[in-house]
């Protein structure tokens, strides 16, 4: 297996800590391109190109600035990069486990195995990242998972301004 691809299993396992991150901008620009592209192709699953590549854009980038808010604010800037390669290498590999079940429920067939196993992959996201956010402000679990599910509101709420949930009769 890859020894980065591992790496990002291991800490998505709770097994690695983002410090176990090369630091290496490349490496950060590499993971945050096939965050963007993994993104944009589950993007295409329920939106046009044009929504796929904004709302996929802007999940990306914030990656980057929402960790680099917290961690200037608490005076740990310095592990931007390790935490942002970890993080966004945690939700690129989450995001090609969701992939299929994105066409899963494209092509119509029944939902709730799917609509499950989604809640899962979201539910493991959110555990890695207040895993990633507990090791990178040292905190405890607590404080990791509320960090964690606020950056999931506000990743929400930026991506529906962006580009608003179509509207459903009824």
């Amino acid at each position: 297996m890859n020894p980065l691809f591992q790496l990002f299993f291991d800490i998505a396992r709770l097994r690695a800590t983002p410090q176990r991150v090369p630091y290496s901008l490349a490496l950060l620009w590499v993971v945050l391109g096939t965050h963007l592209g993994l993104g944009t192709l589950l993007g295409l699953t329920s939106a046009g190109l044009g929504d796929a590549i904004a709302a996929a854009a802007l999940s990306t980038a914030l990656v980057p600035l929402l960790l680099g808010l917290v961690l200037a604010l608490t005076r740990h800037l310095p592990r931007l990069v390790q935490a942002a390669t970890a993080m966004a290498g945690v939700e690129a590999l989450l995001m090609v486990a969701t992939l299929p079940l994105a066409l899963w429920l494209q092509l119509g067939l029944p939902s709730l195995p799917a609509s499950l196993v989604s809640t899962l992959l979201i539910t493991w996201n959110l555990v890695a990242n207040a895993f990633i956010l507990r090791e990178s402000l040292e905190v405890d679990w607590v404080l990791g998972g509320v960090t964690a599910v606020m950056f999931l509101f506000v990743s929400f709420y930026f991506i529906n301004l962006l580009v608003p949930a179509p509207a459903t009769g009824g």
